[in-house]
C-alpha cells in the first residue's frame, strides 16, 4: 500500500531525502526547502515507479495464494507504465523512447517471475513504516520522524526474516555496493524499531533488474549492526543542523548532474541572493522568492 498521506504531512526523513541530501544539498534545498518547481520529469523516475507498482502486485498476488502467468504481470506493468506516461508533465526521454521502455519492462516483469526464489514465502508487501529517530540512550536526534515503506518482507527456506528491496539498474552492481548502501542501514533500523526485528539477525536483500536487452535479477544479500544505526542517527543530525544554517553546496562531479530537474536554477546559484533563488533561462527568466 502507499505510504500514508498523513505520514506525508508531518515533518519527516525518508531514506530518498537523506541520501539526497548527502549526494547534493543544493538539489535537496531546491526541492524541499525552497520548493522550486522541477523542470522535467525524468523517464527514469516513471519507469522506477511502474516496475516497483507490477513487482508488488505480483508479490500480492504470490502472498495470496493466486496463480498468476507472465503475460498477466507484463500488461499490468505497461497499463501502469503509459498512464504514467500520459500524467506526466514535461517528461523526458533520454535514450529510450515509451515503446521502448514499455517493451524493456515487460521483459523485465517477466525475468522478474521466472526468478522468483519458490522457495521463499512473502509475507506481506508494500508495507509503509514510521519510526522514532532515536539513539542508543532513547534520546530523539530529530524532531521529525523517518518514514518509508518496504518494497517485501519475506520468510526464508531457513525460517529467518528478511526484507526485500527492488532495484532497476543499467548493469548490475559492484560487489561490495550493498555492504555500504545507506539504504539498507536505515530500512534495518526501522525494521527494529517498528517490527521488533533483530538487526543482527535479519537479512536486507536487494533485488536488483538490469535495464538491459536480456534482463537479469541479481541478489545482493547484506545486514548491519547497532554501531551501523548510531552513524546513520550522527548523519542525521549533521543534516538537520545544516538544514537550520542553510548551508545548502552543490555537488559538482555527482553522477545525477546529467539528468538533474534543477540544472537550470544550480546554474544560477551562484548569482542570487542567499534567499531568492533565479531559475529559467535567457528567454524565460523569473526570480522566485524561497518559502521560509
Amino acid at each position: 500500500m502507499p505510504i500514508p498521506e498523513n505520514y506525508l504531512k508531518a515533518p519527516h526523513f525518508s531514506c530518498s531525502r537523506l541520501s539526497k541530501f548527502l549526494n547534493c544539498s543544493l538539489q535537496w534545498a531546491f526541492q524541499y526547502h525552497y520548493r522550486i518547481e522541477r523542470e522535467h520529469t525524468p523517464l527514469s523516475l516513471v519507469f522506477g515507479g511502474a516496475f516497483h507498482t507490477a513487482a508488488t502486485w505480483i508479490a500480492v498476488k504470490k502472498k495470496d495464494g493466486r496463480r498468476i502467468d507472465a503475460a498477466e504481470a507484463e500488461d499490468f506493468f505497461s497499463e501502469r507504465f503509459l498512464e504514467e506516461c500520459r500524467g506526466s508533465e514535461n517528461l523526458t526521454f533520454g535514450d529510450c523512447d515509451e515503446n521502448g521502455c514499455d517493451t524493456m519492462g515487460r521483459s523485465m516483469v517477466a525475468c522478474l517471475m521466472e526468478n522468483w526464489p519458490q522457495d521463499e514465502i512473502v509475507i506481506d508487501a508494500g508495507v509503509p513504516f514510521r519510526v522514532m529517530l532515536t539513539d542508543y540512550r532513547g534520546l530523539p536526534v530529530s524532531d521529525k520522524v523517518l518514514i518509508g515503506e518496504f518494497d517485501l518482507i519475506i520468510r526464508l527456506p531457513d525460517g529467518a526474516t528478511a526484507i526485500i528491496d527492488w532495484k532497476t539498474a543499467a548493469r548490475k552492481w559492484p560487489a561490495d555496493k550493498a555492504s555500504k548502501d545507506f539504504q539498507a542501514t536505515c530500512y534495518l533500523y526501522a525494521g527494529w524499531r517498528e517490527m521488533k526485528m533483530d538487526p543482527e539477525q535479519t537479512l536486507f536483500r536487494y533485488d536488483v533488474i538490469t535495464k538491459t536487452a536480456k534482463p537479469a535479477v541479481t541478489r545482493y544479500p547484506t545486514m548491519r549492526k547497532h554501531d551501523h544505526f548510531q552513524r546513520m542517527l550522527k548523519l542525521v543530525g549533521a543534516v538537520e543542523n545544516a538544514i537550520k544554517a542553510e548551508s545548502f553546496l552543490p555537488n559538482e562531479s555527482s553522477f545525477f548532474c546529467g539528468d538533474c530537474v534543477y540544472a537550470a536554477a544550480c546554474r544560477e546559484w551562484h548569482r542570487t541572493q542567499s534567499r531568492t533563488i533565479s531559475v529559467g533561462d535567457c528567454s524565460d527568466a523569473r526570480k522566485m522568492k524561497a518559502a521560509a
